[in-house]
This record gives C-alpha cells, sequence and structure tokens, in this order.
C-alpha cells in the first residue's frame, strides 16, 4: 500500500506521525491503533484492504514514531 509518511503538528507545539493512503475514489479509513501498538503493527491488514478503502493511520504520542510523549498533566480523566 502506499504511504506517504509525514508529521502533524498539534496544538501543543508537539507532533503525531502520520501515514495517509493517498489513493481517490476510494472511502477512507481512519485508523487508531490499540494500546501500546504502533500504526505500522497493522500494515498486513492494510495491504489486505488496498483497493477497497484508502487508510489514514497516526501513531499516537509515545508510540511507534512518535517520540512527543502525552502531558499528563491535562489529563483530567479517563
Amino acid at each position: 500500500m502506499p504511504f506517504e509518511s509525514r508529521q502533524f503538528q498539534l496544538w501543543d507545539g508537539k507532533s503525531l506521525q502520520f501515514w495517509s493512503d493517498r489513493t481517490t475514489g476510494l472511502p477512507r479509513m481512519h485508523w487508531a491503533h490499540a494500546t501500546g501498538f504502533s500504526a505500522l503493527t497493522y500494515l498486513e491488514l492494510f495491504n489486505s484492504l488496498e483497493g477497497k478503502v484508502a487508510i489514514d493511520a497516526w501513531d499516537m504520542r509515545g508510540h511507534g514514531r512518535n517520540r512527543d510523549l502525552a502531558s499528563t498533566h491535562l489529563v483530567r480523566g479517563w
């Protein structure tokens, strides 16, 4: 699957690693990975969906290629 990798700048000056399948004309699926995994853990799944959907995937803070940590002092609850 042809992913374009880029950084997405956040409001607090930190960034997220973001991958986007630039295919047009297909339904777009936003992929938010689970728990301690990174977005590219699911690459085999993404490849199986090629031609069916275009995928945007990202690494949450502290996961995969995103090294910026979450600002836990801003979390008010789960």
